[in-house]
């Protein structure tokens, strides 16, 4: 069993923080960056106080974010809202935060005395120091409005550098743009880093850095949230200094949340391969282009990625190997030799939790009052109504006197949509849909007596079957079963098409994107 760490709360409302000022230049950008340290007392502005408390001990987790120390002797990871350390060998993981805020993404500092991450813990996402001991706890931002993920640090330790957005809907939410921001470890104000230009949205995953810091890698892709879009990220390399920028990778699988070597030869990527993540090393001095690992943890390139792309993970100091998540475990590859090795650890997790919330609801097991009736429709001589409603047919006599008591059309289990009568009245066409199967259009008499007839021997997702005036024929919208599915990488590609009442070849009318018009006396319409 796997155990799902908390999400990273979108946006809720921070505690604001004065503080002083100094000045930063990136390429065609300059701004004032405030830095007067914040007062760490501001740790404990969440409200909400446990009232119950969940213990239990795990080996494994879901989406967990790591990183090495910068000795390489340990591991610092995050699960279910709580920091962790755990020697690189392995073990008893210790606590390293607690309590209801969610803390996340945790990346140590190139001088190994601090560690970053993201916490909600003064009311929405900003960044946070803390010593690897616990100590020293510490908010570096005063974000508001917008939320902060992904940090990593300047190679000289001076800055934090964070996906942002804002809150939806303005024109800065997570749907639209997700640019890369840079603050300076002692506070401020940030200043836009990625895109360059003022004007350019783009939408990007956490970012790495040359050693010497001129470079930074980063998945992007231009616009926002672009949904089933496999492939729209790919890693490009920022000069910094002069601002160009360079596409590395063109791969369908996408290029995700990059990470750079220490001795700057390496880079090593995700990608999606198959139904699964991968992930690719580059040799930056030849470009040559390998797989590294065959499967991790799987990415959210089609969602919106408030919590990014992929997870975080690391090299260690010595280049030689990559610290990673996948399959609910800590795990380890040699860059040499691809192996890959299990980081064994035990957690005991602490949860505070709210007031559990429990209102008894009465569902009652008579009859179900329906509220929707679907594709009604009237028989010729007005003597009956014919409807779809949870899923099956239902027909009732109408008179002057009202309309009677509803009956099951068939018995049939498949649902059953869009009843429509036959010029005579003794027929009622339909049709049918699973998942699975597709649909087909059928007939049944509409005194219920008989067994439906199948009538189209292709399944596809079938709509608003219509009877010619003569009785012989009938028209239905037809589209592939996968556009009944939500479409996904098939287009709709609707058509008329028509079919004999007595089954058999369909033949096609043309192109459909609406109900068909009823035909003309006479003619097969």
């Amino acid at each position: 069993m796997q155990h799902g760490r908390r999400r990273l709360s979108p946006h809720l409302v921070a505690l604001g923080v004065a503080v002083g000022q100094v000045v930063i230049v990136v390429p065609g950008v300059a701004s004032a960056q405030e830095s007067t340290p914040v007062p760490s007392d501001t740790a404990t502005a969440l409200t909400i106080e446990p009232a119950r408390t969940l213990r239990f001990s795990t080996d494994e987790g879901t989406w967990i974010s790591v990183d090495v120390s910068p000795d390489g002797r340990r591991i610092v990871f995050d699960l279910l809202g709580d920091l962790y350390t755990l020697p690189i060998e392995g073990g008893q993981a210790v606590r390293l935060t607690r309590g209801m805020a969610i803390d996340g993404m945790p990346r140590w500092s190139p001088d190994g005395s601090v560690i970053a991450f993201v916490s909600d813990r003064n009311g929405t996402d900003n960044l946070w120091v803390v010593s690897p001991d616990g100590t020293g706890l510490r908010r570096v931002t005063n974000e508001v409005e917008n939320t902060l993920s992904s940090p990593e640090w300047t190679p000289d330790g001076a800055y934090l550098v964070v996906r942002r957005f804002g809150p939806y809907p303005t024109a800065e939410n997570y749907l639209t743009n997700v640019p890369i921001w840079m603050y300076h470890v002692n506070g401020g104000s940030g200043v836009r880093l990625y895109p360059a230009a003022p004007d350019a949205k783009s939408t990007n995953t956490g970012v790495a850095f040359s050693p010497d810091g001129r470079t930074m890698y980063v998945a992007s892709h231009g616009g926002g949230y672009s949904g089933e879009n496999l492939g729209a990220y790919q890693i490009r390399a920022f000069d910094r200094r002069t601002g160009d920028e360079t596409v590395l990778t063109a791969g369908a699988g996408g290029g995700l949340r990059p990470i750079a070597s220490p001795d700057g030869r390496w880079l090593v990527y995700a990608t999606r391969a198959g139904n699964g993540t991968a992930l690719r090393i580059r040799d930056l001095t030849t470009q040559e282009d390998e797989w590294l690992v065959a499967e991790t943890q799987r990415d959210d390139q089609e969602g919106y990625a408030p919590n990014d792309v992929f997870p975080g993970y690391a090299f260690t100091p010595d280049s030689r190997s990559v610290v990673f998540h996948g399959g609910g475990k800590i795990k380890r590859v040699d860059v040499a030799t691809k192996n890959v090795s299990v980081i064994p650890f035990n957690t005991d997790v602490e949860l505070g939790m709210g007031e559990r919330l429990f209102l008894p609801i009465e569902v009652s097991d008579g009859p179900l009052e329906v509220t929707q009736l679907i594709s009604t429709t009237e028989a010729p001589d007005g003597s009956g109504l014919a409807f779809a409603a949870v899923g099956s047919l239902w027909t009732a006599s109408r008179s002057a006197s009202g309309i009677g008591s509803p009956r099951r059309l068939t018995r049939d289990d498949v649902r059953q949509h869009y009843p429509a009568y036959s010029p005579d009245g003794r027929w009622i066409a339909y049709v049918t849909w699973t998942d699975v199967g597709g649909g087909y259009l059928w007939k049944v008499r509409s005194d219920g007596s008989g067994e439906p007839v199948r009538l189209t021997q292709e399944a596809g997702y079938l709509r608003w079957p219509t009877w010619s005036p003569d009785g012989t024929r009938i028209v239905y919208g037809w589209a592939s079963r996968r556009s009944g599915l939500g479409g996904g990488p098939v287009a709709p590609m609707g058509e008329l098409r028509w079919i004999s009442s007595n089954g058999g070849g369909a033949g096609t009318l043309g192109g459909a994107a609406a109900p068909p018009a009823r035909g003309t006396r006479g003619g097969a319409g």
